[in-house]
This record gives C-alpha cells, structure tokens and sequence, in this order.
C-alpha cells in the first residue's frame, strides 16, 4: 500500500498502483520466488497478496502485473 500510496502521491495522481515481491529465481532473502503483494491506491483502497508457485521469472512478471491490474478494476467497480 506505501507504494501506491507513494505513486498516487509524487504524480499527483487520483491512483496509484504498487507491486512488490519476489518475481525468480529464488533469492538469498528468503521470500519465496512467485509471490507479491499489490496495492491500490485513491478514492478506494485494496492489497491482495498473490502467490504463484512458479520460480520463472517472466511468468511471474505477467501474472504480478495482472494481478494489479485485476485489483484495480475490482476497486473501480468495472
């Protein structure tokens, strides 16, 4: 959510849109490749956390996107 918040905020936006995870291949952080958390940001708000089971990085990249872009019609209503 500081993501979206952050964009809507420095563009001077309505929305804002944040991703943010660990795409692949697996990492020394400890966060599971193919899992994020994106947010939506304005006159609604939501987070949902999106897990894929996948360590392909592309993939994971495609569905993490879509994943926001999911939640924010969901917000709008459309």
């Amino acid at each position: 959510m500081y993501l979206a918040r952050s964009v809507s905020a420095r563009l001077e936006t309505t929305w804002g849109l944040g991703e943010a995870g660990a795409a692949g291949p697996p990492n020394r952080y400890g966060d599971p490749a193919g899992h994020t958390w994106v947010a939506v940001a304005g006159p609604a708000e939501a987070s949902r956390h999106v897990l894929t089971g996948l360590d392909d990085r592309d993939t994971n990249m495609s569905a993490f996107a879509l994943a926001a872009l999911d939640l924010f019609d969901e917000v709008l209503g459309v």
